[in-house]
């Protein structure tokens, strides 16, 4: 219930403390899927802090949400992706891990849902290099798409 809201995001603002814990990162991946976008942002920025950048835990658990059929679980593990990955040209990159979340982020600018295309269009954006041609090319689709003038 919506009192219960505080308790929640404060539970995901603790679970970040407990580094490196699979519990803890399980309990905040369910965070990502929590009906309160409060308890979702809380839940995003503790698997920040919970493990180090590219954590295979971590991202495989927020790769996971991307599967959800909730569009606001989608954006969360998403935007939780952006966070928790390295930047394009980091030697990490070149991992199975990684290019299953490149693949997964191009997906989702399918998505059904426009708020989940946008969140992919940002991680996408945020994982890609200066002046990539598919980040520009996936922003513009996602403009026009936005006007209707596709």
């Amino acid at each position: 219930t919506h009192h219960e809201v505080p308790v929640r995001r404060k539970a995901m603002k603790g679970l970040g403390k407990h580094r490196d814990d699979d519990e803890a990162i399980e309990a905040i991946a369910k965070g990502l899927g929590d009906e309160d976008v409060a308890v979702q942002l809380a839940a995003q920025a503790a698997m920040a802090k919970v493990a180090d950048k590219g954590n295979p835990r971590t991202v495989e658990a927020s790769l996971e949400r991307l599967s959800s059929q909730c569009e606001w679980t989608r954006i969360a593990g998403l935007s939780t992706l952006a966070d928790i990955t390295h930047a394009a040209g980091h030697p990490s990159r070149s991992s199975d891990l990684e290019s299953r979340v490149d693949v997964a982020v191009q997906e989702r600018l399918e998505d059904s849902d426009w708020g989940v295309r946008r969140a992919a269009m940002d991680t996408m954006a945020q994982r890609a290099p200066a002046h990539s041609p598919e980040a520009i090319a996936a922003a513009r689709k996602l403009l026009e798409d936005q006007m209707g003038t596709v």
